[in-house]
């Protein structure tokens, strides 16, 4: 068997690989394309919803916020009634960290 003879096969591979790159590198542009096209629409579009019934402009501050509700003060003594639930160490103990969590 002839070692020349394994050329041509070896170029259309070749030929076939970087035709098939070339096509997938345009289709990937394209598609990137519109999508950053529609990213731009889509931010469009948010610039000009209403936040909190009032018209935002763009490059404006928004409207003052309702005040949050006030946390814990951490220099307080809370009195806690513990009740029936589980408790770990000594009912003498100086400290007590009770948790609590909501799971809804």
């Amino acid at each position: 068997m002839n070692n020349d003879s394994l050329g041509g096969p070896l170029i259309i591979a070749a030929v076939m690989l970087a035709v098939s790159i070339l096509g997938a590198s345009y289709f990937l542009s394209q598609s990137l394309r519109r999508g950053s096209e529609s990213l731009n629409q889509l931010a469009a579009a948010v610039g000009e919803m209403k936040l909190g019934g009032v018209a935002q402009a763009p490059g404006k501050a928004r409207a003052a916020q309702p005040a949050r509700p006030s946390r814990p003060d951490p220099d307080k003594r809370y009195e806690v009634a513990l009740g029936n639930a589980p408790v770990r160490g000594s009912a003498q103990a100086a400290i007590s960290i009770v948790e609590w969590s909501d799971f809804q």
